[in-house]
């Protein structure tokens, strides 16, 4: 009761007590400037107000000093509350950091590991290219004290890679750590957890000094996401062409009829009629809202797609249409694909390795062949037994058998 709902209560509840206080302030004052609050002689700001206006024109700061006062009271007293349950809460700000820090004059270098250094460092023709996304050693853990679940490991040691053009399956059960991995790749880890040990990299580059600015210029350009809640990522009061529009002008700045030729173009990738650009999401089925969402992934022409579970809500023929676009779209722009799921059948459609994670270790990792055909570690043999179809081909397989002897 205390840990799970009156710790979660505390921030909602003084925001919204700083928030009656700001009303509190304002009702008052507009019933004293009317006459019927505070009785005079007791000081008011809104009697002052009041008493001011004859005088305006001769001298306005009678009616600007309280107003402003007024103002600023409000204001902090609304902003005090978003400071209290922040710290409450244990988060970060979240936003470009620089608006936030005094530079006292002095310009922000940038980072050695920030996005785009790649492109200036001198690069062996003859190398390999740089994987997609490398993950060593990677350890998350809940490091807020004020957590219940503080001193908990989510990932353990965790080392994935994926190569560019490769599509990787990350299967695992609820509670795995796919998520938290997937938040790691894009930037988003926060408190009450932290990554304490191993790296990620992107593209060759090392991520773990990048900046909340250095992230931005990164997610949704070179790296995008596909959720496997279409409904809860799209904007319901925004039509589906703004939508799209936004993702493409936030990171570009394309001329209107460049904008709106690409608009049209990746919507005939993921098979959508022109119809759905002045419809809104609760406007189209949630297989059309899938493709949306995946139309807003690729229309920046990316590098890497994670897709965490993007076909668990839909039904089985729909997912098998999604299926063969991820696939489509994979081999047109040469896409790197993570693909999160616990579906072993939706698996074996799109990954061509197969990473099998549970408690935040990895147990297992192969090709998808090798891991359906022979699969080594006791828990995805488990699995594998526990697939539908494999279930009736070995009764049917148990009942032949018996008929024969």
């Amino acid at each position: 009761m205390l840990n799970h709902i009156a710790l979660n209560l505390i921030g909602p509840i003084l925001v919204l007590g700083m928030l009656d206080i700001g009303n509190i302030i304002l009702a008052v004052s507009a019933l004293s400037f009317l006459g019927l609050g505070v009785p005079p002689p007791a000081p008011e700001w809104g009697a002052m107000l009041n008493e001011g206006r004859a005088s305006m024109e001769v001298a306005p700061w009678l009616v600007l000093a309280p107003g402003i006062t007024i103002f600023i009271i409000v204001l902090a007293a609304n902003y005090f509350g978003d400071i209290v349950r922040d710290s409450v809460e244990g988060r970060p700000v979240h936003g470009p950091r620089n608006w936030i820090r005094w530079r006292g004059g002095v310009v922000r270098k940038p980072q050695p590991d920030a996005p785009g250094f790649a492109s200036v460092r001198q690069t062996n023709a003859l190398a390999p290219p740089p994987r997609a996304l490398d993950i060593v050693d990677a350890v998350i853990d809940v490091t807020d004290r004020r957590s219940p679940f503080h001193g908990r490991r989510i990932l353990n040691g965790v080392t994935i890679h994926v190569d560019q053009g490769e599509s990787v399956a990350l299967i695992g059960e609820s509670g795995s750590g796919k998520s938290t991995l997937a938040a790691l790749v894009l930037g988003l880890t926060r408190p009450p957890l932290a990554l304490t040990g191993g790296r990620v990299d992107l593209f060759g580059e090392p991520t773990l000094r990048w900046t909340w600015d250095d992230w931005q210029k990164v997610r949704g350009r070179q790296v995008t996401f596909v959720s496997q809640d279409p409904l809860s990522a799209l904007n319901p009061v925004l039509r589906i062409g703004d939508q799209i529009r936004e993702v493409m002008q936030t990171h570009l700045v394309p001329s209107p009829a460049v904008l709106e030729h690409r608009l049209r173009e990746v919507l005939d990738e993921v098979d959508l009629p022109a119809r759905v650009i002045d419809q809104y999401p609760h406007e189209i089925s949630g297989g059309m809202r899938q493709r949306v969402v995946i139309a807003m992934a690729i229309i920046n022409r990316p590098r890497l797609l994670i897709a965490d579970e993007p076909t668990t809500a839909l039904d089985v023929s729909t997912q098998k249409r999604i299926l063969t676009l991820l696939r489509d779209l994979q081999s047109r722009y040469k896409l790197s694909l993570l693909f999160i799921s616990h579906d072993l059948r939706v698996v074996s459609h799109v990954a061509d390795r197969v990473i099998i994670l549970r408690d935040g270790n990895v147990l297992e990792e192969g090709r998808t062949d090798q891991i359906f055909a022979r699969p080594e570690h006791p828990y995805t043999r488990e699995l594998m037994a526990a697939m539908p179809g494999r279930r009736i081909g070995v009764v049917q397989s148990t009942r032949a058998h018996h008929a024969v002897g």
